[in-house]
């Protein structure tokens, strides 16, 4: 990460399992200022600047790789541009690295006009180096701030925004620095920034309640640009998508592996970004899902259907483990953490098959089900590649691979948590049918039969069903268990265990 981004320190404040994504920060900045919303305590000027800045530097990555200058222009970029462009008086550059600046940044870091800079240079008061496109000028000669970020450790809650803000703004630059990302379109990032700017205002009218008199001058400036910002990217904004951009799960180091790091030039590399995303997508919508009062059977059902397809496709990145001269101790944990997997395998086939003739009438969301596609696509062609990853770079490869899945795993089994509460909770409300046809016979259940209706479920017609939803969240527990056993290091022989004090 360069010094164009804030820092990794707020990246890594909000680590998920699988990976930070764009639409998480973006949730949690929405869910922040709820928290904001409903707090009393004063805000200092520090702590608005905090956001104010995180703000403005924001804006600046979203707009920074859109094409308004000479040449082709993006339309669809300029209003976004032109925000950025106007922003009152930034407190401080977005680029701490930038060490010259042309008289219009000049002028605009400092609050005064290009006339008053060039009447400074040609004075002599103000250094300066001319060039065949103008002046330059050095920042020490501007006497600019330096506006610190929000601190991590500081529970207001305007602070975490302004962190969240600092976070997204370190995920954004990371995905567009990286070329084997694709390219942020304009239409979500023109969502994204009025999704921003939308939060900026909400925060920034409850903020100025909270603030001395003397300091709500410029965040009263702000919330009228952003305002004014809000309703002009509006129209670029409808029916666009959140963009996604992600910061991948923290990497794990192995005694005897390389480091995850080393990019590979194997057919697996490519899958690394695929996989990561359709992770956080599906684990993001089958947490929703989980969520809903009444969740689709068909969702229950397919989580287990894609916990087996996971399971397999870290079987097979364990066997190409195991085809590449492992250690001793290496492969025994494998085949271990194989083992775990196929039980833990067919006990989720079970729990899946026991939900097959239920039904609570609804429908999966639009996105769940694209999530679960997108998923079942990569996870397919990570059992394809695997066998080929068995080269030194296309082995670290396969270790990112793992870390994911396996970072999913634990996703996986809290999901499965939710289905045996889910199983009880529908029978008692009487809100999981079936068809009568397909339970036992019973007195008040033979005209529905004879129509062939859906009737409410009993206990003793599914027996099996909380038993089963139980048993695949052990098994989904212990294979998770192994997979971490067999990934954590080994204590060195050399170093004897020293014994601290008796307590």
């Amino acid at each position: 990460m360069t010094a164009r981004a804030t820092g990794r320190r707020s990246a890594q404040a909000y680590a998920y399992p699988t990976a930070t994504t764009v639409a998480d920060l973006l949730a949690r900045a929405q869910h922040v200022t709820e928290e904001l919303k409903r707090c009393t305590d004063p805000v200092s000027l520090n702590q608005w600047e905090a956001l104010d800045q995180a703000l403005y530097r924001l804006l600046v990555e979203l707009a920074g790789a859109r094409s308004v200058g000479p040449g082709p222009v993006d339309r669809a970029a300029v209003p976004l541009y032109d925000i950025v462009k106007r922003y009152p008086t930034p407190l401080a550059p977005a680029t701490p690295i930038v060490t010259e600046f042309t008289a219009c940044e000049a002028a605009r870091f400092t609050g005064t006009s290009r006339r008053t800079i060039g009447a400074r240079i040609l004075r002599g008061a103000l250094p300066a180096r001319r060039t065949s496109d103008g002046w330059l000028i050095p920042r020490q000669s501007l006497d600019l701030r330096d506006v610190p970020p929000g601190d991590a450790g500081d529970p207001h809650p305007l602070v975490k925004l302004a962190v969240t803000f600092g976070a997204l703004t370190d995920v954004l630059h990371g995905h567009q620095e990286d070329p084997d990302k694709p390219f942020l379109t304009t239409g979500a990032v023109n969502r994204l920034a009025h999704e921003l700017l939308d939060v900026s205002v909400a925060a920034t009218r409850h903020a100025i309640g909270l603030m001395a008199l003397r300091d709500i001058e410029r965040p009263l400036a702000i919330a009228r640009h952003a305002e004014s910002a809000v309703e002009r990217l509006a129209p670029h904004a409808v029916g666009q998508s959140v963009p996604y951009a992600a910061v991948p799960p923290p990497a794990r180091n192995h005694p005897g592996r390389p480091r995850p790091e080393a990019r590979g030039t194997s057919a697996g590399a490519e899958v690394v970004g695929r996989l990561d995303h359709a992770l956080a997508d599906w684990v993001r919508a089958s947490k929703a899902e989980a969520a809903a009062v009444v969740p689709s059977t068909d969702v229950i059902r397919n989580i287990t259907s894609q916990g087996i397809h996971l399971y397999a496709a870290i079987d097979a990145l364990l066997a190409a483990e195991a085809a590449d001269r492992l250690s001793l101790r290496d492969a025994s944990g494998a085949a271990v953490a194989r083992e775990e997997l196929r039980e833990a395998a067919q006990a989720l086939q079970r729990s899946g098959t026991s939900w097959s003739t239920t039904t609570t009438g609804m429908r999966p969301r639009r996105d769940y089900i694209d999530a679960a596609q997108r998923l079942h696509d990569v996870l397919e062609d990570v059992i394809q590649v695997a066998p080929r990853l068995d080269r030194a770079l296309a082995s670290a490869t396969r270790h990112r691979l793992l870390d994911s899945l396996t970072a999913t795993s634990h996703d996986l089994t809290a999901l499965l948590h939710e289905n045996a509460p889910a199983a009880r909770r529908l029978i008692d409300a009487g809100a999981l049918l079936a068809p009568a046809r397909a339970l036992q016979s019973a007195d008040d259940r033979l005209h529905a039969k004879a129509k062939g209706r859906f009737v409410p479920v009993r206990y003793s017609d599914q027996p099996g069903l909380l038993e089963a939803a139980v048993v695949a969240e052990t098994a989904a527990k212990r294979a998770a268990r192994a997979l971490l056993e067999w990934q954590a290091p080994s204590p060195s022989p050399n170093h004897a265990r020293v014994a601290g004090p008796e307590l």
